[in-house]
């Protein structure tokens, strides 16, 4: 059965990825079948798995749900996408999902490491949504979560603007055939925006150089800094790599601004190189601190200018500019000059003396299912981290944090939608303390709830049972998807549900969503899935 994501408004829990890659197993062919026998066999998971699910910045709602019957594209590159692999252990690096949720693996032969890392960079694009690139390093097995939060270009979050998407004029050795001034709206609490001029007579290039042509398209999209960590996919705040010229640094980078300059064709190729400077500019709102005075933003103060290297997955410092203003709100401007495309920083880097790196161990005291942990320094928010399954002790490693900032840590409960604030501490200086405690309640009449997954295909002759291993669980509701837990042997244990609330337990396989839906009145459940007879003719044989 498949349901209709959004037409209860009721919490829902996801047993998702339980078995996306049930199909990595020990080949069986059964011969002299007999009847009233079941044969039943754990799955041998890939090793290294992730899972990506998509939500709109704005409302935190899925996108691509089978709702909206939109379809995300996710296309996975980097120095490392050569070790993508599918469920069946082949190599791919382009998905589609209109369930909300995409899962992938890494070929087994590789086994990522601190030291050896599986570098890539997700690109998803969805009608109506800016294209949102996430650089992500895998450094070790098992099972990883992670979560796109895309723009919609009409209605975008709180902190950030947009563009009109805009097409640009250009000839059939992709130069443009006249001047492209294009600028985001307004962006109502900063008052900020971000725009590119393109000059005629420009060729535009793809990584490679060769030129793109085509219907091309151009996106801008503004985020204040206050907003980066929550609006932008790329690493700003804490315990960010910078790099200038021959020197790598890694410090604590405040944003003052954040833009995204995009041009692609109607097949996706994106514009990466140019063949002359095109201007950039974007605002720095009045409120900024600079960290390098201390001070608000003043005209003048220099501001250096970086841009994301999705390659080696740094903030590579580009320029300086200088802070003009203020204008009628107060704010100033950053301008600069860019011969290639990317995401773009304007702000500074605490380093050396300014930083500590340490490990904190956060203890987090009380019952929980699934937790969404903030970090800020003032407003701004620098880190955020899922937490699930009562880990009862999380720890932060190698975090480089200025020294002598108070930060905030708050968990909100992912259970809920909206997410609910369900604990907050203040550190003054988490360079003079390793150890930090969090209280956290989740409220009343909350259980761990024991579930034994099988996975059927009733129509093999032994029927077949499998029992899954080293899935994902997630908590899926109208806000988004979350990881829960890892299955082992077809059980786990999910923690801190309610007694009384009514909950819908699925299962995603081969693009189909088996559910199950329960009211929590016990604390142990025998869960079995028929799969369709396609899928077990084609994986089983």
């Amino acid at each position: 059965m498949i349901l209709n994501w959004l037409k209860k408004q009721k919490r829902w829990i996801g047993i998702f990825t339980i078995l996306p890659f049930a199909v990595y197993y020990i080949s069986c062919n059964i011969t002299n079948p007999q009847d009233n026998i079941d044969v039943i066999f754990n799955t041998l998971s890939i090793a290294t798995n992730a899972s990506v699910n998509f939500v709109d910045a704005a409302t935190g709602a899925p996108i691509g749900s089978s709702s909206q019957r939109m379809p995300v594209n996710l296309t996975i590159t980097g120095s490392n996408s050569d070790k993508i692999v599918t469920s069946l252990n082949e190599p791919q690096t382009s998905f589609s999902t209109n369930v909300g949720l995409i899962t992938f693996g890494v070929i087994d032969s590789y086994t990522p490491t601190s030291s050896n890392p599986v570098n890539i960079t997700l690109v998803a694009s969805s009608n109506g949504y800016q294209t949102t690139s996430l650089p992500i390093s895998i450094t070790s097995t098992g099972s990883s979560a992670y979560t796109i939060r895309m723009i919609k270009t009409s209605a975008p979050p709180t902190g950030t603007s947009t563009a009109t998407p805009t097409s640009v004029p250009a000839n059939s050795s992709g130069t443009t055939t006249s001047t492209v001034n294009i600028t985001t709206s307004t962006e109502p609490a900063s008052k900020g925006n971000a725009s590119i001029i393109i000059n005629s007579g420009t060729t535009l290039k793809d990584a490679n150089g060769n030129p793109v042509t085509g219907n091309l398209i151009a996106n801008v999209t503004y985020t204040s800094g206050s907003k980066a960590a929550n609006n932008s996919s790329m690493p700003t705040g804490l315990s960010v790599n910078v790099s200038q010229g021959a020197t790598r640094s890694r410090g604590y980078l405040q944003p003052a601004a954040v833009a995204s300059y995009t041009i692609a064709n109607q097949n996706s190729q994106l514009v990466s190189k140019l063949s002359s400077p095109v201007t950039l500019s974007m605002t720095i709102p009045s409120n900024t601190v600079n960290i390098a005075t201390g001070n608000q933003i003043r005209s003048g103060d220099i501001v250096p200018i970086y841009s994301f290297n999705e390659t080696t997955q740094m903030w590579q410092f580009e320029t300086n500019s200088n802070a003009v203003g203020p204008d009628a709100n107060g704010n100033f401007i950053a301008s600069f000059q860019a011969t290639h495309l990317s995401y773009w920083l304007s702000g500074w880097i605490a380093s050396g003396g300014q930083v500590c790196t340490t490990d904190i161990t956060l203890n987090i005291l009380g019952s929980y299912s699934v937790l969404l942990l903030k970090l800020k320094i003032s407003d701004n928010t620098i880190l955020t981290q899922n937490v699930s399954s009562n880990q009862n002790k999380f720890v932060f490693s190698n975090l480089t944090i200025p020294k002598g900032l108070p930060v905030t840590i708050e968990a909100y409960s992912l259970l809920e939608c909206p997410a609910v604030l369900v604990g907050s501490t203040t550190v003054q200086d988490l360079c003079s303390t390793n150890t930090v405690n969090l209280n956290v309640d989740q409220g009343s009449n909350l259980v761990n709830v024991n579930v034994d997954v099988t996975a059927i295909c009733p129509n093999k002759n032994p029927v077949l049972k499998i029992k899954p291993s080293g899935y994902d669980i997630f908590i899926l509701n109208q806000c988004g998807t979350e990881n829960l837990g890892t299955i082992n042997n077809g059980q786990i244990t999910l923690n801190g549900l309610k007694m009384g609330a009514t909950y819908t337990f699925g299962m995603f396989y081969k693009g189909v969503l088996y559910t199950q839906e329960h009211t929590i009145d016990q604390t142990y459940y025998n869960y079995n899935y028929n799969i369709s007879d396609s899928v077990c003719n084609s994986d089983f044989k």
